[in-house]
């Protein structure tokens, strides 16, 4: 298992804005290109934060890996901080 944990100041480790629900939409986008990853919020103390965690089987092979990379790149180059975005906010 692997997890990625995002956040807005990485030197003072400020946490993204819970109103974004930015891991929620990382992973709702990765969905829609055929791949689920578990996400969660509220890692700082339960009250903001945003992570995505990923659990590929021991059998994956270095294409199926590329494959996870090149949608989860796919993912971040939408416009995931819009407050247009056109998303379903949890």
């Amino acid at each position: 298992m692997r997890g990625i944990e995002f956040v807005e100041d990485k030197k003072i480790r400020k946490t993204l804005d819970p109103k974004y629900a930015f891991s929620a939409r990382v992973a709702a986008e990765c969905m829609k290109r055929g791949m689920f990853i578990e996400y969660s919020g509220g890692c700082d103390r339960g009250q903001s934060g945003d992570m995505i965690m990923f659990g590929p089987p021991f059998i994956i092979n270095e294409a199926q890996i590329e494959q996870a990379v090149e949608i989860l790149s796919q993912a971040f180059d939408e416009n995931l901080l819009s407050d247009s975005s056109n998303f379903l906010t949890f």
